[in-house]
Protein backbone atom coordinates (compact mmCIF):
# COMPACT_ATOMS: atom_id res chain seq x y z
CA UNK A 1 0.00 0.00 0.00
CA UNK A 2 1.00 3.27 -0.90
CA UNK A 3 0.76 6.48 1.36
CA UNK A 4 1.28 9.89 1.81
CA UNK A 5 2.00 10.95 -2.08
CA UNK A 6 2.75 13.97 -2.99
CA UNK A 7 2.22 14.31 -6.96
CA UNK A 8 5.28 17.69 -6.78
CA UNK A 9 6.07 15.76 -9.95
CA UNK A 10 6.48 12.76 -12.37
CA UNK A 11 8.75 10.05 -11.89
CA UNK A 12 11.38 9.38 -14.07
CA UNK A 13 10.90 5.59 -16.43
CA UNK A 14 14.66 4.61 -14.75
CA UNK A 15 13.30 6.04 -10.79
CA UNK A 16 9.85 4.02 -11.41
CA UNK A 17 11.48 0.53 -12.01
CA UNK A 18 14.01 1.12 -9.12
CA UNK A 19 11.47 2.25 -6.79
CA UNK A 20 9.70 -1.29 -8.41
CA UNK A 21 12.68 -3.47 -8.54
CA UNK A 22 13.59 -2.01 -4.24
CA UNK A 23 10.05 -2.85 -2.81
CA UNK A 24 10.47 -6.65 -3.66
CA UNK A 25 6.57 -7.20 -3.69
CA UNK A 26 5.98 -5.32 -6.93
CA UNK A 27 6.31 -5.73 -10.40
CA UNK A 28 6.21 -4.11 -13.98
CA UNK A 29 3.96 -5.42 -15.70
CA UNK A 30 3.71 -3.03 -18.80
CA UNK A 31 5.51 -0.13 -19.97
CA UNK A 32 4.34 2.29 -22.33
CA UNK A 33 6.04 5.27 -23.91
CA UNK A 34 4.80 8.88 -24.86
CA UNK A 35 3.51 9.48 -27.93
CA UNK A 36 3.47 13.52 -28.10
CA UNK A 37 5.79 13.45 -30.90
CA UNK A 38 4.18 10.83 -33.09
CA UNK A 39 2.30 11.42 -36.00
CA UNK A 40 -1.13 9.43 -36.22
CA UNK A 41 -0.15 8.14 -39.69
CA UNK A 42 3.06 6.27 -37.92
CA UNK A 43 3.12 3.15 -38.97
CA UNK A 44 4.88 0.06 -36.59
CA UNK A 45 7.91 -1.13 -38.35
CA UNK A 46 7.32 -4.33 -39.78
CA UNK A 47 3.47 -3.87 -40.36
Amino acid sequence: MIRDVVPYRFWSATELAAAVRLSGSLEIVAQYGDFADVPLSARTPGA
